[in-house]
């Protein structure tokens, strides 16, 4: 196939050395020449048969010049042939040619002129075109060579380029498998972490958070996304309220350890430690924030109990030393009523020696007064007012005992057998002062002859006042009433000491406390949430069980049972 190309260009190449205006005038004016010696040389060897010669120009003119010049050689041929025979001598017409011959010949090589033109103007279209299809076929060729190149090079590039795509597609999976870790990791980390998290926009809109928050405000996710910020912070705690914490936030985008309320779904309020950072684009512009919420009610009540106790230890050594005040002023009260109580029978027993001596004196002068009172009077009530001072002093005397009693340390040594009843009569005697000032009436129901029991008689006593203190302050109106009752159950072989009131009851969510050491709800009220606490450890000390009954708004019944003596 490249051979016939070749020799097409050498061809046009060729052909292009005679299309030149030098080549065309050079073979015209040879083949005029040719024509003029070879019309003399056939003249001189045919005569007239010379005139054919004048085809050749013709035909040479015609193939060098085209179609038109062809033409007009062809009849420009007969004038020429007379010309040339005139030049010889002849004269063609007195020869015998006529002019239909002269005619007819120049009519033959005028067509001849003209075919050979033509023709020549064909060849030379069909050459041109023939140049123009070879170099079509060569720019082609070039253009198909080039694309073999483009496409070989693109092949190359094809595979380079997959080779690199495929490495940065390994890559890009690489990536995106670290991605999706990094991502799980730290949504994992998000969704369990101990702290509640949420997401808020530049207009302070929740737009996530972890289950944590979910369930510490008791929304759902539907029901908090979208909602403001602070719809969640009680009022005080809004912007613009003049909280410094807030207002630190909004000025310096920062906030560590805030200590605020937090607002639930119910609408009750809770609690929380907040860390708050705002978030901003890499021009420094606000585009939300991200908030940590920390429950911090446990440690709250902790914080609380902790004060509660400090202020009850104190408390408690306040009693401690009441305790000391107590056996110290029994002690004081001691001396002189065990000094009217001895010379008490003495005034008896003088009144009785002078009231005949008196009587004598009141009758001889009934106007007479004693101490400023009249005999009569004297002799009706003296004896009354001495049994009075008798009783008074004993009473006393009792009190005074009680308070020794329950100011003095017990040990183990100190149990003995004791009746049940009497402890519940000390109990009584110490706190008929708070139920005179309460303005509570006392029902007392003891069982005769109840059976004895091992035990301290201070520490039954202290279980039983305790009982007995907590009933009256339980009382809130006027119609107080508090009822103690001991009895004997043959079946377990235990004695028992209920102690009832009709007073406010216990509520149901702190039932589960009252003998926790330091629990109390009246610490207004100066409680320091050590009664029950002790009085449980006194009756677990002696074998008993302790148990009650409350109705709310009703009142409170207290059972304390311990083992008799087998």
């Amino acid at each position: 196939m490249p051979q016939p190309a070749r020799d097409n260009e050498m061809i046009v190449e060729t052909t292009a050395l005679y299309e030149t205006p030098q080549s065309y005038l050079f073979f015209a004016l040879g083949a005029v020449a040719f024509y003029v010696l070879g019309f003399v040389v056939l003249y001189r060897l045919a005569g007239f048969g010379s005139s054919i010669i004048a085809v050749i120009p013709v035909i040479v003119i015609a193939w060098l010049y085209g179609f038109g010049r062809g033409f007009c050689a062809g009849i420009l041929a007969a004038p020429v042939n007379i010309l040339m025979y005139l030049m010889l001598g002849e004269h063609v017409l007195h020869q015998g040619f006529s002019w239909g011959t002269i005619i007819i010949g120049t009519t033959a090589v005028t067509f001849i002129g003209a075919m050979v033109g033509r023709l020549r103007d064909v060849s030379l279209q069909l050459r041109f075109v023939n140049r123009d299809l070879n170099a079509e076929v060569k720019e082609r060729k070039r253009a198909e060579h080039e694309l073999m190149l483009h496409r070989d090079h693109l092949d190359e590039l094809v595979k380079t380029r997959t080779v690199e795509l495929q490495e940065a597609n390994q890559q890009l999976l690489t990536g995106e498998a670290e991605l999706r870790e990094s991502k799980e990791f730290i949504e994992n980390v998000f969704e369990t972490t101990g702290d509640g998290i949420f997401v808020t926009d530049a207009q302070g809109l929740l737009v996530m958070a972890n289950r944590t928050f979910y369930k510490m405000t008791g929304y759902t996710e539907p029901e908090l996304i979208g909602k403001h910020v602070t719809e969640l912070a009680p009022t005080a705690l809004k912007p613009g309220t003049g909280h410094p914490l807030v207002e630190q936030l909004f000025t310096e985008g920062i906030v560590k350890g805030f200590e605020s309320k937090q607002v639930k779904k119910d609408g009750t309020t809770y609690p929380v430690e907040l860390n708050i950072t705002t978030l901003q684009d890499n021009k420094h512009q606000l585009i939300g924030s991200v908030c940590s919420v920390r429950d911090i009610t446990k440690r709250k009540q902790m914080e609380a109990k902790a004060q509660r106790q400090q202020e009850q230890l104190i408390q408690a050594a306040k009693m401690a030393s009441l305790g000391t005040l107590v056996a110290g002023i029994a002690h004081e009260i001691n001396n002189p009523v065990n000094l009217i109580m001895i010379n008490l029978p003495l005034v008896q027993d003088v009144w009785r020696d002078a009231k005949p001596v008196l009587e004598a004196a009141g009758c001889s002068d009934p106007q007479k007064k004693f101490g400023g009172l009249p005999y009569g009077y004297v002799e009706r009530k003296l004896d009354t007012l001495l049994d009075d001072m008798g009783i008074a002093a004993s009473r006393i005397a009792k009190i005074v005992e009680s308070l020794k009693s329950f100011s003095r340390h017990s040990s183990y040594e100190d149990k003995r057998h004791m009746d049940i009843n009497e402890a519940v009569k000390n109990a009584v005697t110490l706190s008929q002062t708070a139920l005179r000032k309460a303005g509570v009436d006392l029902d007392l129901q003891l069982v005769d002859k109840a059976p004895l029991m091992q035990g301290m008689p201070q520490q039954i006593e202290q279980v039983i006042l305790n009982l007995l203190i907590n009933a009256i302050e339980a009382v809130e109106h006027e119609h107080g009433l508090v009822t103690i009752k001991s009895g004997f159950r043959e079946k377990t072989r235990e004695v028992f000491v209920t102690v009832n009131d009709n007073g406010c009851g216990i509520d149901p969510k702190v039932a589960e406390n009252i003998f926790d050491p330091f629990f109390t709800d009246k610490q207004e009220r100066g409680g320091t949430g050590l009664g029950l606490s002790i009085t449980y450890n006194l009756v677990q000390d002696h074998d008993g069980t302790i148990t009650f009954e409350s109705t709310l708004d009703k009142g409170t019944t207290f059972v304390v049972s311990f083992p008799i003596v087998t």
